[in-house]
């Protein structure tokens, strides 16, 4: 069964400039665009509404109605950007999405709506979403896009949805202005006294056809499920790179945070849709003065799509960065995705491993802030038997994860000597250590375990052949020792914490 929901933004403009600038809040507010060398408006806020300016008004009588109206051009280029994260912040409900009619988006629910609690749920969980984000949605759903297009432009605070089966009986009371035909066509209606949809639809069809032409005939036949409608499906964009313009130029840190939390807050409902997230980050400062802005890359410790994770990181480094001039724009931006790794986990995991893994990550991002990101390593284990290269010190922005299995025989000490210490140490005739003979930690050996035989880099002029024991001194200390098979020299090489 398919199932259309349709999203249609009727004050995108308006909220989109308002939620950039916050200082334009209420006030009466109109967007104007030229056409030919008339300013006309293109869009109206309420209070503006209230002044009884309407679209299509020329800008000098919208003045006229109003001394304190606010007059900006409107910029489409960036309503089309909101417009295409808008559809892909809803890659988490379906991939099956149309950009349809300016600011309405088109939503195939039919196999998805369930995992979500069916399409009321759903309707309410999408409108929820964009109210958050200071956007409200006008919603229909119907079995045809044309059919939940017309629903979502009758208006209303609630949802109009049409079961399935009762498509025309939900659709004819609506007025006939919600069918998209050319405004000729819809004067005609109105001077013929059809003032429904109903009214159109009941007409015969070759009345429709020769009154209104061929496209009146196809919108109903759409509308009405008669015919199919060729839609284009979106694809989603794999960079995201949006800004937001301060009123006024600032210094003040929490007002650029405050900024970049919005932009972040959209990338990470976006990743979040596609099922992804970011290695790096950019986040760039543009000063008010003509110049290069200013860039943080943002390189957490593993790929993460969270806000909370940037915007600390972000906070880390302007506390490091003291602002040489004001600032009067911010943007962030990423240019590739990794897909989000779900691991697996057993049955009796203990959750607070997870814990202390997030924890360890947000540790190493704060350190890597405040010290530099060339000055915290990881560890990572190479295929090597040999203790001293059986590890490798890497950046802690690389993968900390690693291909190499860990070593199932004895446990190796946490720190690792650079050079070995040499000892005097008396074994029995086993080979095994019995009494260390010089030095402050002389005395006899309380236990040893062992031995565990290495001998390995013949092949890379490394050689070694050693028989390594774990001990524990007369004074309690835990150490690795080995004794060199070669030379039969004895030597402290670790040391158990």
């Amino acid at each position: 069964m398919t199932r259309w929901i349709a999203l249609r933004f009727p004050w995108l403009p308006i909220e989109r400039l308002q939620s950039e600038f916050p200082s334009k809040g209420p006030s009466p507010l109109v967007l104007y665009a030229l056409d030919a060398s008339r300013e006309t408006v293109v869009a109206v806020s309420e209070p503006a509404w209230r002044t009884g300016i309407r679209v299509g008004m020329s800008v000098t009588a919208a003045r006229a109605l109003c001394s304190k109206l606010q007059i900006l051009p409107h910029d489409v280029a960036a309503d089309r950007r909101l417009w295409v994260r808008f559809a892909n912040l809803c890659q988490r409900v379906t991939p099956d999405i149309v950009l349809s009619a300016p600011h309405v988006l088109l939503l195939e629910v039919g196999r998805t709506a369930e995992r979500f609690g069916g399409e009321a749920a759903l309707v309410e969980r999408l409108i929820r979403g964009f109210q958050r984000l200071g956007h409200r949605a006008r919603v229909g759903v119907a079995s045809t896009p044309a059919a939940a297009r017309a629903l979502a432009k009758a208006g209303g605070e609630q949802p109009r949805l049409a079961p399935e089966g009762q498509l025309l009986e939900v659709l004819s009371p609506l007025p006939h202005s919600v069918l998209d035909l050319p405004t000729p066509i819809l004067k005609i209606c109105a001077g013929l006294g059809l003032r429904s949809v109903g009214d159109v639809v009941s007409l015969p069809r070759a009345d429709i056809a020769t009154r209104f032409g061929e496209r009146a005939l196809n919108e109903i036949d759409r509308l009405l499920g008669r015919s199919e409608e060729p839609l284009r499906r979106f694809v989603p964009e794999m960079t995201f790179h949006e800004r937001v313009d301060f009123s006024a130029p600032t210094e003040s840190i929490s007002s650029i945070l405050f900024a970049a939390k919005r932009l972040m807050d959209l990338a990470e409902a976006e990743l979040l849709g596609r099922m992804s997230a970011v290695e790096s980050l950019t986040v760039s400062l543009e000063p008010a003065a003509k110049g290069p802005p200013w860039s943080f890359e943002l390189r957490p410790g593993e790929p993460t799509c969270s806000c909370r994770r940037w915007l600390s990181l972000l906070q880390h480094r302007l506390e490091k960065r003291a602002l040489s001039a004001p600032v009067d724009a911010v943007s962030v931006s990423f240019q590739h995705t990794v897909p989000i790794r779900m691991d697996e986990g057993s049955l009796f995991d203990d959750p607070r491993a997870g814990v202390f893994a997030e924890q360890a990550s947000r540790l190493r991002d704060r350190l890597a802030s405040r010290m530099g990101e060339e000055r915290v390593l990881g560890v990572e284990l190479t295929e090597d038997h040999r203790p001293e290269r059986a590890f490798v010190l890497t950046p802690k922005t690389m993968n900390p994860r690693c291909s190499v299995a860990r070593p199932t025989h004895s446990p190796r000490p946490m720190i690792i000597e650079g050079r070995p210490e040499r000892l005097v140490v008396r074994s029995d005739d086993s080979g095994r250590p019995i009494c260390i003979e010089q030095g402050r930690d002389r005395g006899p050996i309380r236990w040893a375990r062992g031995p565990e035989r290495i001998e390995a880099g013949w092949w890379d002029g490394g050689d070694i052949r050693r028989s390594y024991f774990e001990i524990e001194t007369s004074i309690g200390a835990r150490w690795w020792v080995y004794r060199d098979l070669s030379s039969g020299d004895w030597h402290r090489h670790g040391l158990f914490s």
